[in-house]
């Protein structure tokens, strides 16, 4: 039995990638493949850029909320490189998969770094 994947008369789309939906796009280059976008946090954006280095993702982010990320527990995966640039470290055994699953992560630390000046913000008041 053959499935078909058209309904009515067009075929389906691929599934989107979660990276693909927020706007990042894949450059390649003579090193290699480079993919560039936004991390998001509640109302605001981060530039981002990934270099896969064969399969091995190196995530950077431009002008991270450093101060709010030292008050978590992602503050250490965050180390300063050139021109306002910081390279995003994973632990060994929590590396992303691929592009979606860091890019998550890494707004998912963003997130937690603005609850938890949110928090703080609701204790003083």
């Amino acid at each position: 039995m053959s499935v078909s994947l058209v309904m009515k008369g067009r075929p389906l789309a691929a599934p989107k990638a979660y990276a693909q939906d927020l706007g990042w796009r894949t450059e390649w280059t003579a090193q290699g493949t480079i993919y560039i976008g936004y991390y998001r946090a509640p109302g605001l954006r981060y530039e981002g850029w990934v270099d896969d280095n064969r399969g091995k993702l190196q995530f950077y982010i431009r002008k991270p909320p450093i101060n709010l990320l030292h008050d978590t527990d992602f503050g250490g995966c965050f180390h300063p490189r050139n021109n306002d640039w910081w390279l995003i470290t994973f632990k060994p055994y929590d590396l992303p998969a691929d592009l979606s699953s860091g890019v998550a992560a890494i707004q998912k630390a963003l997130r937690r770094a603005f609850e938890v000046r949110a928090a703080r913000r609701r204790s003083r008041a």
